[in-house]
């Protein structure tokens, strides 16, 4: 098979002009003559001039060359022989042809790509006899013409397909024809500008929005200033020429001013002249415009409808009444309000949720494109990414700001760019020509402000002190008052959320959830300023939510997942209530709040968070009451134990906490025995440790359950009892541990509501049996552990490390195909785009599965890299959780002895030495 021509190419389509008529005229045999008549003539004159065959069908070629020059001479050559051969018919054979150069594409021994599409409807746009040329084709050529011929400009054309008009030549060449009637592209009058910058992204809508003007006469697009909206509008437009045979027409009212302007400023766009007399009852320029507009199979793109909404609105319902084939697509910062309208609301670009997750978005190529076109040096590399990620992330995904970012790139790196977002509001302005409500972010703002309402711009600033989002009774509590009636709050909403200002989705229970976006939120915090509400406003704000926390009951809040998603919810909201606590000297409600958290610090990743605000609250704890002090120490001490290396420091916290505590009853009384009790098994656990500490995790331990049990309820019963088990497994007592793990299990079967204790219990008991060998049993714990943590409705980094522990019991009780997929799953969980949680958990419970495998030297390269990777190698505190570290107690000497002592030595230093990406990898192998 002849390989085809690649790199830069010219491309040249030919087929006969109305040969359907022709062939239904001749009949099937003279035409059958004729058409190989008319492939002999051209084949050898392609042959001639080194062209290279790529399809024929019917009447029509496909040919390439690998220099403009000869296609344009053998097409010259070609209309020659067609002219001046003798046709048995009555006129000469007319061929039309058409060329264009471009790079090309080749796929399966054929040509494909946009150039190929170009030189085609070139083609299909030319009369029989006449040969027509793109630009670029001219260009090449035009020094370089055959002996006697010159090309001739005819002008711009909008051709089928294809969104920009074509600048196209026509070859004048001795003995052919010169005089043609106008070209035969898609010539639908239109007044859309030409598009100035590649279309990124918005397939999805794209296609959408063209399905939807099927059968919908108007489209609203709504959206936030700077989302793209007249873009899209556009770019639908333009792809919608052909279906709109009478045109497609922009109409511009973003420098309207009055409402009386509205209609001239359509009509001029649609080629009416306000002043001109159309036939009908009516002189009114209404009355003509619909006059003039109903019999047109037409698209009007009306452009910035907000500022105009009444008058736009009534001149659009006039329109829509009277002209049956006329199609509407609007852009408005609010919808219109007609009937029949369908709203569509133009989202942000897609951005990276975390810069770190290496997806390039729609929103990312728009800065990467934007920049290119403002500094063509600009390189794209592996080490911006991120940064480029981040910067569309703080924006929003807005278009408008990323393509202001995207120009400061001309002047400033992409790091400098993401670092001065904070000012992001006055950082991007300028660039290139653009209305002026859209050369700054700020403009941009500033032009939806100063359409609302007096009401609406007060509530629109105070909703500023919301960070993450609220609900509608979050919005009443705290936006009402000083001029706004709590009543009046929902329908402040619903008109930001009309005039895109205010983004509304699904919350906890199926309830509303309302957010602004993060630059808008920085512009409304900028009028709160101003106005002089901030204090109040946030005084208003903490006082809420420390009411909201307030208002659950302590077991459930502390204990209940259902609290934990809540407070995950509103944790924006939390922390930022608490840092005005700081800034309002209010350290006892600091505390107040930290601790009232206390469930959803020690179920979640954020130890650290809640540490350091209970350190330094706690560093001035003269100020505190004795409640909150017992309160502050407990936790913190709860929270040092599962943050590793600060467990030493947390032993500290838990014996001031009990101390403070002592002969009083109290949930946080309890605590700070429970994790007193902990925190003594844990330290009495490493070899060398005072035995006083095991007598002292033993008596609190059991002082805690007794505590519990005659005073606190069911909660808290499970807690202590849980804590009892965590105690004896830690000091190897498995017996015991199952009993009081089977126990705080049954406590938490008794609750009404779903607390994150019972996945623990059931896990803990899970490993205690297992390790018993008491295998039926823990494979039944095992999936009662399984059914909870898949029933529990929120994802808790609590339950990680837990999860990993039940795959031993899952592989002995004959489950191993469910074993190996539970691992691979919480691999992944653990290893999330490199960063690790709970490493050891993963390498230890890998390790022990080797050994039941019976691979014991992986198992013990395993295990010794679970101790090493977390700086556990000096003790045994890193193994964070009991089960974890009862694993690694039970079977390093099962595997030192079935690999014997040399061989056990090197697969320890092997496990030493590996990284946690190593260790990982080779878990998973």
């Amino acid at each position: 098979m002849t390989s085809l021509p690649q790199g830069t190419v010219t491309f040249l389509f030919s087929d006969i002009e109305g040969s359907t008529r022709l062939a239904q005229r001749l009949g099937d045999q003279p035409w059958s003559e004729l058409l190989e008549a008319h492939r002999m003539l051209l084949r050898r004159t392609f042959a001639t001039h080194a062209g290279t065959e790529v399809d024929t069908q019917g009447d029509a070629f496909f040919v390439v060359f690998t220099r403009a020059a000869d296609a344009v001479a053998c097409a010259a050559a070609a209309q020659q022989a067609l002219l001046s051969y003798a046709w048995p018919v009555d006129d000469a054979v007319k061929v039309r042809i058409g060329i264009h150069t471009g790079e090309a594409v080749v796929r399966d021994h054929c040509y494909i790509g946009q150039e190929v599409h170009r030189a085609s409807r070139i083609c299909n746009a030319a009369h029989g006899g006449q040969v027509v040329l793109s630009q670029t084709t001219a260009e090449l050529i035009r020094a370089n013409l055959p002996a006697g011929s010159a090309l001739k400009a005819i002008g711009e054309h909008r051709l089928k397909d294809l969104n920009e008009p074509q600048r196209l030549f026509q070859l004048v060449a001795p003995g052919l024809p010169s005089e043609f009637a106008p070209l035969r592209g898609f010539r639908a009058p239109t007044n859309l500008p030409a598009e100035r910058s590649t279309f990124i992204g918005r397939s999805l809508e794209v296609k959408a929005l063209r399905s939807a003007l099927a059968s919908c006469r108007l489209i609203t697009l709504a959206g936030i200033g700077g989302s793209g909206k007249t873009r899209l509008a556009l770019r639908v437009g333009a792809l919608e020429l052909d279906h709109f045979p009478d045109g497609v027409f922009f109409v511009d009212l973003s420098a309207v001013t009055d409402p009386e302007s509205v209609a001239p400023t359509l009509a001029l766009a649609c080629g009416v002249n306000p002043g001109d007399s159309v036939p009908g009852p009516s002189s009114s320029l209404c009355s003509r415009l619909v006059s003039a507009l109903e019999p047109r199979r037409a698209l009007l793109l009306v452009d910035n409808c907000e500022h105009q909404l009444s008058a736009v609105s009534e001149l659009l319902d006039q329109l829509l009444a009277g002209c049956a084939r006329l199609a509407l697509l609007a852009t408005s910062r609010e919808p219109l309000g007609l009937e029949g309208e369908m709203v569509v609301q133009v989202p942000s670009l897609p951005f990276p949720q975390d810069a770190g997750t290496g997806m390039v978005t729609d929103a990312m190529l728009l800065f990467i494109e934007r920049a290119k076109s403002v500094n063509s040096s600009f390189l794209v590399d592996e080490s911006c990414m991120p940064q480029i990620a981040e910067i569309c992330r703080r924006l929003d995904g807005i278009p408008l700001a990323i393509e202001l970012a995207a120009a400061r790139v001309s002047h400033l790196s992409v790091l400098q760019i993401a670092q001065r977002l904070e000012d992001r509001l006055r950082m991007l302005c300028g660039g290139r020509r653009r209305a002026l409500r859209q050369q700054t972010l700020l403009a941009s703002l500033d032009w939806s402000h100063d359409l609302l309402t007096a009401d609406e711009r007060i509530v629109f600033r105070r909703l500023a002190v919301f960070a993450g989002g609220f609900t509608l009774e979050a919005a009443e509590a705290v936006c009402s008052g000083n001029g706004i009636p709590s009543g009046a709050v929902l329908d402040l909403l619903a008109s930001l959320l009309a005039k895109s200002l205010l983004s509304i989705g699904e919350g906890r229970g199926g309830n509303s959830r309302y957010r602004l976006l993060e630059t808008v939120r920085l512009y409304s915090l900028e009028k709160l300023g101003a106005a002089d509400e901030a204090l109040a406003l946030r005084s208003r704000h903490r006082d809420y939510f420390l009411a909201w926390l307030e208002s659950a009951e302590m077991d459930d809040r502390i204990f209940g997942t259902d609290s934990m998603d809540a407070i995950g919810q509103e944790f924006e909201n939390l922390r930022g209530a608490i840092d005005f606590c700081w800034s309002d000297d209010r350290i006892d409600l600091v505390v107040r709040m930290v601790t009232l958290m206390a469930g959803f610090w020690v179920t979640s990743a954020s130890h650290r968070i809640p540490m350091a605000m209970l350190e330094r609250a706690l560093g001035r704890e003269e100020r505190l009451p004795l409640e909150l002090r017992v309160a502050g120490h407990a936790l913190l001490g709860w929270l040092g134990i599962l943050a590793i290396d600060a467990a030493p420091a947390a032993v500290g916290d838990s014996a001031q906490a009990a101390a403070l505590a002592a002969g009083r009853v109290g949930a946080f009384s309890t605590m700070a025995c429970t994790l007193r009790s902990f925190a003594c098994a844990v330290i009495g656990s490493i070899p060398g440790a005072a035995p006083s500490l095991i007598e002292e995790a033993h008596h609190r331990a059991e002082a805690a359950v007794v505590n519990a049990r005659a005073c606190l309820s069911g909660a808290w019963i499970a807690f202590t009892e849980s804590n009892f088990g965590q105690v004896e497994m830690h000091l190897g007592n498995l017996e015991s541990a199952a009993h009081w793990y089977r126990a705080s299990f049954a406590s938490c079967r008794r609750l009404s509501f779903n607390v994150w204790l019972a996945p623990m219990a059931a896990s803990g008991l899970t490993t205690s049996l297992h390790l018993l060998g008491r295998n039926d049993e823990a494979l039944e714990a095992a999936l009662a552990y399984l059914a909870l943590a898949a029933s529990t409705g929120s994802q808790l980094s609590w339950l990680d490390g837990h999860f990993i522990e039940v795959v031993p019991a899952l592989f002995v009780g004959g489950r191993r195909v469910q074993a190996e997929r539970e691992l691979r799953s919480r691999a992944n969980v653990m290893r999330y785009n490199g960063v690790y949680k709970a490493p050891n958990h993963f390498l230890g419970v890998a390790g022990v599965v080797e050994f039941l495998r019976g691979r014991p030297d992986r198992a013990a390269r395993l295990l010794a890299a679970a101790r090493t990777v977390c700086g556990a190698d000096k003790d045994l505190i890193s193994f964070r959780t009991p089960g974890s570290l009862a694993y690694y107690r039970h079977y390093q000497p099962l595997v030192r002895d079935a690999l014997g002592p040399d061989a056990a030595k090197r697969a320890r230093d092997e496990g030493r030495r590996m990284s946690l990406d190593d260790a990982f990898s080779y878990a998973l192998q």
